[in-house]
């Protein structure tokens, strides 16, 4: 979706905003593009920028410029992967600070396939990336980064989100080492009725 952020107002009750920056710039927009029907999404695609600064970057770039409403929230998604943790904690600083909008930070270890994989079956521990892509392939034939409305399961994402909390170690002492993914909470917010 590009463009600026737009609702219809009058009667009705507004959709809620979701300005959500990416590492990514394939698979997390046309993930999330999935939840267009509950909510108004903006992803910030990476465009090859993909460290968690250029996330931060371009989120606080569209930051100010989004006309925001209570409900609305924003969101940095990234991976693990081989970041550090300092570059990580400067992510979630940014979700401390007071705004008027919901700031949240998604992290998947070691990458976003891991959340795609848990729509398809249980993990017990977060897996080397080639594995997490290895295992979703199984379920996902021919996967390429592109994700499919009419292939990927839509209707599993209570299962997801299910999977994805129990395995839920943000909290512990080591994050986000240890964490598998906390995108489930972003998810949960996005189908949650305003």
């Amino acid at each position: 979706m590009s463009g600026a952020l737009s609702r219809k107002t009058g009667g009705r009750r507004y959709k809620r905003v979701f300005l959500i920056s990416c590492e990514g710039s394939v698979t997390e927009p046309e993930y999330f593009d999935f939840f267009q029907r509950h909510a108004i999404i903006k992803c910030l695609r990476a465009k090859g920028k993909s460290a968690p600064q250029a996330v931060l970057e371009r989120m606080n770039k569209e930051f100010d410029r989004t006309p925001f409403r209570k409900g609305d929230e924003a969101w940095l998604v990234v991976d693990k992967d081989d970041w550090n943790d300092s570059q990580l904690a400067a992510l979630h600083r940014w979700t401390e600070e007071h705004s008027v909008v919901r700031r949240g930070l998604a992290v998947s270890n070691p990458r976003f396939e891991l959340w795609l994989l848990l729509h398809f079956e249980e993990v017990a521990r977060p897996c080397p990336g080639h594995e997490c892509t290895n295992r979703l392939e199984k379920h996902l034939p021919g996967y390429k980064k592109h994700l499919d409305s009419t292939t990927f399961p839509c209707e599993s994402v209570g299962s997801a989100i299910d999977r994805a909390r129990k395995l839920d170690q943000s909290a512990a002492k080591d994050w986000p080492r240890q964490t598998a993914t906390t995108v489930y909470r972003l998810v949960e917010d996005l189908v949650r009725k305003a």
